[in-house]
């Protein structure tokens, strides 16, 4: 139905208080421009805004429908069934048409952006997407969702709200557009805080002080074996679900659960608070619930036995959190980041030169260091099995025969090449097989695959020409694609016969101004099937340097490691997540608690 829009005369009739649409139908035109099929099959009735703006709601989050924003060029439809609201906006020329939101924001903060739209053409339709006049995504993607009357919903983004009015903005880059049914608001990036027991309304229990490592003026001490109860205030500035986490002590032998009430609802009729070996000695409790926009009353009760001793509440939510390994060769650590429960987060040191992980058996994660590998248990970072007898270590395999495999290599020296060398290791450390391969420069991580043969990146001689090679047993190059601007850092083989690889920039490519930040996906015959991320895609994303990647469980979005080596610290996230449609969803930063991510692995 597109095309009736751009065969059609609009004239625009100011009136005071109103503005009239009448839209001329000149079928003679149609006739002369081969578009009488349209004519036939095309009865879109365009119908006018109600507000050139839109009044938000008190709440930032919510449903904000399309043809209630101020349109440039775009106009109110109803021919499409399925729409919300009373109509839909379809865009009519294809540069420079937009649709624009105001959205009054109660407090400043990330938020999640989702459109809700239509394209029942063959190809990705693409828009920009502004925010108070400054490009989120240059590009968002509107992919194919068969049919004008079939509704999808966009890749979530991410923006920056400013507390007060905010103009959200979709302009056409080149494409008819898809046509837009409205837009939701949701919180993105954590509302969290800390709130004290002490300073909570407490019936029955006391406020104390006599044990030490409370936090605040005290904590809160259960009298009453039944019916006591500690209550806090939670202000939500938008309603979502949240990790709630209380700070306890229990000095007794056995667990001394309480009851969990949110606005009155019992969240959980018999939350554990395990001994914590002493009342001085404090732990974490936590669940999640949802909260509603405004006040939220939280209170647990004691339901037969005294109860722990309580410290504080820390509430915090967000739409998107992960549960991931990461190798930091900055800090030299191995860290657990545990975002739906940041109480099991851990981090231990680890051996300089750290670039490869892999979940191992036994619960164990191998990781990589220059000297060699070591195992570490997943619960508690425990350091078990590790060969430590090697140089130039960059790369650490499991292998499914059991044995490992160790990547390092060695500079050229005289009439020696550089080479590359992958050792076989057993169990008890010894090198039971290893393969050469010579000319080879710039290595960092090695997947050996079902047939044998082993993807690498690197580069040969230090030509700067980032390639992924596949090897075979001998170590002769039986494969080779270049990587089309950047240094590569893994290659894995799908099970498509397609490879994915990631590269970063490094500042010298052979060919100037092709450096970037993907990861691509290659066919066999090396053409680009898509990728992720890209500097141009993503101006705002503070891409430095793409290291190791990890595919989402259940989404199977991308999560890449932001390198931020290089004179880079401090400058960016420490990992960014990609969605199907190299939409930006999500990011890591936390730089008191890491320097250079080096690799990551996402296990939820």
């Amino acid at each position: 139905m597109k095309h009736l829009n751009k065969n059609s005369a609009i004239c625009n009739f100011l009136f005071p208080g109103r503005r009239l649409f009448i839209h001329f139908l000149v079928a003679a035109a149609f006739f002369f421009t081969g578009c009488e099929k349209d004519l036939l099959h095309s009865n879109e009735l365009i119908v006018p805004a109600k507000n050139s703006s839109l009044n938000a709601t008190s709440s930032t989050t919510g449903t904000y429908e399309a043809e209630q924003g101020v349109l440039n060029g775009a106009v109110v439809a109803t021919s499409q069934a399925g729409y919300t609201g009373s109509g839909f906006v379809d865009y009519v020329y294809t540069t420079g048409d937009f649709i624009e939101w105001t959205v009054d924001a109660t407090t400043a903060g990330s938020f999640l952006l989702k459109f809700r739209y239509a394209n029942g053409g063959t190809t990705n339709r693409p828009l920009q997407l502004q925010v108070n006049g400054k490009v989120v995504s240059a590009s968002l993607a509107f992919s194919t969702t068969g049919g004008w009357a079939t509704w999808s919903v966009s890749s979530p983004t991410v923006a920056n709200l400013t507390g007060g009015t905010n103009k959200i903005r979709l302009t056409t880059i080149g494409s008819n557009g898809p046509n837009i049914d409205h837009l939701v608001v949701e919180a993105a990036v954590t509302q969290s805080g800390t709130m004290e027991a002490e300073q909570a309304v407490l019936n029955g229990a006391v406020v104390a002080i006599s044990q030490s490592g409370y936090t605040g003026t005290g904590f809160a001490d259960y009298v009453h074996a039944s019916g006591d109860f500690v209550e806090w205030t939670v202000n939500a500035a938008a309603a979502g679900s949240f990790l709630l986490q209380f700070r306890y002590a229990n000095g007794g032998t056995t667990n001394r659960p309480l009851q969990l009430q949110v606005n009155g609802m019992v969240v959980s009729a018999s939350l554990a608070f395990s001994p914590t070996s002493g009342w001085g000695t404090w732990s974490v409790s936590s669940t999640t619930a949802d909260l509603m926009t405004g006040a939220n009353k939280i209170r647990l009760t004691t339901i037969g036995s005294n109860g722990p001793n309580l410290d504080n509440l820390t509430y915090s939510s967000g739409s998107t959190k992960h549960i991931l390994y990461l190798v930091d060769n900055g800090f030299s650590k191995l860290l657990f980041l545990n975002q739906k429960d940041p109480s099991k987060n851990w981090k231990v040191s680890i051996p300089g030169g750290s670039r490869d992980l892999q979940l191992v058996a036994n619960n164990k994660i191998l990781v990589s260091h220059s000297n060699g590998a070591a195992e570490y248990d997943r619960i508690t970072g425990a350091k078990g099995w590790s060969i430590s007898t090697y140089s130039g270590v960059s790369t650490a395999q499991r292998l499914s025969n059991g044995n490992t495999l160790l990547g390092w290599s060695r500079a050229a020296s005289g009439t020696t090449p550089a080479r590359i060398i992958l050792s076989e290791i057993n169990s008890a450390g010894k090198e039971v097989s290893k393969i050469t391969i010579n000319n080879i420069t710039t290595f960092r991580l090695a997947r050996r695959l079902s047939n044998g043969h082993t993807l690498i990146t690197g580069d040969i001689n230090n030509d700067l020409k980032y390639k992924v090679f596949e090897v075979d047993a001998k170590g002769i190059i039986v494969w080779q694609q270049l990587l089309y601007g950047g240094k590569g850092y893994v290659a894995n083989r799908l099970t498509n016969g397609d490879t994915r690889a990631t590269m970063g920039p490094v500042g010298n490519l052979y060919e100037p101004g092709k450096d970037d930040n993907k990861v691509l996906q290659l066919s066999p015959t090396g053409t680009i099937v898509k990728f992720w991320g890209g500097m141009a895609n993503h101006p705002n994303a503070r891409l430095r340097k793409f290291s190791g990647y990890s595919v989402v469980p259940g989404n199977g979005n991308i999560l890449v490691a932001n390198w931020l080596g290089d004179g880079n610290i401090g400058t960016g996230p420490h990992a960014v997540e990609f969605d199907t449609n190299n939409n930006l969803v999500w990011s890591w930063e936390d730089h008191s608690a890491a320097q250079t991510i080096t690799n990551l692995l996402v296990i939820e």
